[in-house]
């Protein structure tokens, strides 16, 4: 089995990986694990097939994106979020879309 890609969790200040988030895949804000303000992670654009794709690798506490960030996004964005390792619990207001996961994809 083979990774979508080999996470580069650097030590980032939180403000500069949530603008390259902001840049990439539209308006989050991002909650850091640490007081010290700083997230483990990589942002990385591929193209797979006709899609462009963003890969997120983070160790941030909570991923955000309020109905006040969607109206003010100039961007159209659709997610489809798969993953790879560690787990992640998505919520739409006050409803969980899926529970936490560890999932993985194989691609051959």
């Amino acid at each position: 089995m083979q990774s979508l890609m080999t996470p580069g969790h650097k030590p980032v200040p939180v403000e500069i990986l949530e603008s390259e988030i902001r840049r990439v895949c539209g308006s989050f804000d991002l909650e850091p694990m640490r007081r010290a303000g700083v997230v483990n992670g990589d942002v990385i654009t591929r193209r797979i097939g006709p899609f462009d794709t963003a890969i997120v690798a983070l160790d941030a506490s909570e991923v955000a994106r309020s109905p006040r960030s969607i109206r003010q996004d100039p961007g159209a964005y659709f997610f489809l979020l798969v993953q790879d390792a560690g787990q992640c619990r998505v919520e739409q207001g006050d409803r969980a879309a899926f529970r936490p996961v560890t999932c993985s994809l194989s691609i051959q």
